[in-house]
């Protein structure tokens, strides 16, 4: 359980210090030991996720083009939430399940054939 942030960052290794409570019936951790953790303060289960090299910037605004049932491919426009390790949350504009898929602009053109 995280019982303790720290909201001072350490501007040498842009890190900060957080405080766990957790059993540690093995002994494998002493106090004062540094350990590198990832914590999620959410879980979005119905988040949708598309690579992030998919989202394009035009001058409207976000875009992902996409690969229509037909084989030929289109832009969608996109709103975007957070973005992590190369993959990105598409707030509004496109939904998996639909019978198309994000594609990455470099191989894409409207109405090109995938």
């Amino acid at each position: 359980m995280l019982t303790f942030i720290d909201n001072a960052v350490d501007v040498n290794t842009g890190t900060i210090t957080l405080k766990g409570t957790f059993p540690n019936l093995e002994k494998r951790l002493w106090p004062g030991l540094f350990v590198d953790v990832v914590l999620s303060l959410a879980v979005d289960r119905g988040a949708k996720i598309v690579p992030a090299q998919a989202v394009q910037t035009g001058q409207t605004g976000l875009y992902v083009f996409v690969v229509k049932p037909d084989m030929t491919v289109e832009s969608r426009p996109v709103t975007t939430g957070q973005s992590y390790r190369g993959e990105t949350v598409i707030v509004k504009g496109w939904r998996p399940g639909k019978p198309s898929s994000p594609r990455a602009r470099s191989a894409s053109q409207r109405g090109q054939r995938s």
